[in-house]
């Protein structure tokens, strides 16, 4: 469901996803991203971020 206000546990299973890919084969892993419809933008963690969806269109 699309909200102008994720949390940052949203991205847990992509952090999973990170640390798997990194202890597989480092570096693999570019960057984990969650689109939302705000128009705030964060860092959550290492790689991963939260970012409006009309970033793709700047």
């Amino acid at each position: 469901m699309p909200t102008s206000s994720p949390a940052s546990d949203q991205l847990r299973h992509v952090a999973w996803l990170r640390d798997r890919f990194d202890s597989v084969s480092p570096g693999a892993f570019r960057a984990g991203i969650l689109l939302h419809t705000g128009d705030q933008e964060f860092t959550v963690g290492d790689r991963l971020r939260i970012c409006p969806i009309n970033t793709l269109w700047r």
